[in-house]
C-alpha cells in the first residue's frame, strides 16, 4: 500500500483509557498501520493526535517508500 492508498482506506481506530493511577488519558492506535499510535488527555484529543500521526506516517512513506511496511 502506498501513502496515498493509506489515506483513502478506512482504518480501525482503537482507544484505550489509561487508569488515573498511570497518568490518565487515552492511548489511540490504528490496527492496520504499524507505527500509527498516539495519546491524549481526552478522547477527542487522542483522536485528533492519531489523525496527525497517520498524516506524519504518510509523509514519511512519501519521503522513504522503502519504509512502508506493506
Amino acid at each position: 500500500m502506498n501513502a496515498e492508498q493509506a489515506m483513502e482506506r478506512d482504518f480501525t481506530f482503537v482507544f484505550e483509557e489509561v487508569p488515573e493511577s498511570q497518568g490518565g488519558g487515552y492511548v489511540a492506535y490504528a490496527k492496520e498501520l504499524p507505527g500509527a499510535i498516539s495519546e491524549g488527555d481526552t478522547l477527542e484529543e487522542a483522536r485528533d493526535n492519531l489523525r496527525d500521526a497517520i498524516a506524519e506516517l504518510r509523509a514519511a512513506w512519501e519521503r522513504n517508500p522503502e519504509k512502508n511496511p506493506r
